[in-house]
């Protein structure tokens, strides 16, 4: 895929060194760069992207929709797409600009931790967090309940 981008970016923005990529994309306050870094085929450059508080709504919905099916080797260690999906989805669903569509996708994951994040979230809809009241986990239900409570839904 071509992006493109600005001339307002030095060498090591597209360092052929993760750990470049990885701490820029965790302290950039450039929209167009987080742009830039939601596609990088890093895990964890797209993680970074995901936690990093400047990154806007839309990049992090493109984050989300994006498909991970490829293995990663990190320094030895393979990470599965299945653990990047887990990863991402509770940095998205702790983020406080994620959309609200895309909370109340993550209001149905496998994981309590991501329905809890989501339950925790301001951007959450009122109608994610009152389905969220129901959630078979405890502790979902309660940081949910708080949240109705909190939002006079209850």
């Amino acid at each position: 895929m071509y992006i493109k981008c600005s001339d307002n970016f030095d060498a090591s923005t597209f360092s052929d060194d993760t750990n470049i990529r990885v701490k820029n994309a965790h302290n950039t306050t450039s929209e167009e760069l987080l742009s830039i870094y939601a596609y990088d085929p890093s895990f964890l450059v797209r993680y970074n992207v995901a936690n990093n508080p400047r990154t806007p709504g839309e990049v992090l919905a493109d984050i989300y929709q994006g498909v991970y099916t490829k293995t990663e080797t990190n320094n030895g260690t393979v990470i599965a797409a299945e653990d990047q999906r887990k990863g991402i989805d509770l940095a998205l669903a702790k983020h406080p600009n994620t959309p609200p569509e895309i909370l109340e996708e993550l209001s149905k994951s496998e994981l309590w931790s991501v329905r809890w994040k989501v339950a925790s979230n301001p951007n959450a809809s009122d109608n994610t967090i009152l389905a969220l009241v129901d959630d078979s986990d405890c502790d979902v239900r309660c940081k949910a309940c708080i949240q109705a409570n909190d939002r006079g839904l209850l």
